[in-house]
């Protein structure tokens, strides 16, 4: 299996919601802050509730991703929208998370995980500021599962 395939189906569509926005915003790469917006737009996901449980919303995100981004490049000029560095490396972290937790598949709380513990790009700055930590993330995420809910490689929500 590679490793696209042990993504959670929510997890996928977090990494499509990060492109998109990426291209909304004209920033010609994929960032961190794209990343976590993306967390918060798929709703069904692991992620986006713990955000909520942590007082993280989405506007409140873009507001302050909106004002700490790069220059948006002019209309006309083709963007490639590539991952920064650091989103590779939040990734990389977001499937070790898994492997700690035992999981074959990543999740969207091993990703925002990875997001917390990759300490230098913007959504890490943003999440600590609002007090979001790896410890608060990994008891709600836990607590999450053990209510039952799940991400499965197609989709998930509550089990049962």
């Amino acid at each position: 299996m590679n490793a696209f395939e042990r993504l959670s189906g929510e997890a996928k569509r977090v990494l499509a919601c990060a492109r998109d926005e990426a291209e909304r915003a004209r920033a010609g790469y994929i960032g961190t802050e794209h990343l976590l917006i993306g967390l918060l737009r798929v709703e069904g996901g692991i992620a986006a509730r713990a955000l909520a449980e942590l007082g993280v919303d989405l506007e409140g995100v873009r507001a302050s991703v909106e004002a700490a981004a790069r220059r948006p490049a002019p209309p006309g000029v083709p963007l490639e929208q590539t991952p920064t560095t650091r989103t590779r490396r939040v990734l990389e972290l977001a499937f070790d998370e898994a492997a700690r937790g035992g999981a074959t598949t990543v999740t969207t709380g091993s990703v925002l995980a990875g997001l917390v513990l990759e300490e230098d790009g913007l959504a890490s700055h943003l999440l600590r500021d609002r007090g979001v930590t790896v410890a608060a993330v990994r008891e709600v995420v836990t607590r999450l599962a053990e209510l039952g809910v799940t991400e499965g490689r197609d989709g998930g929500g509550p089990a049962g």
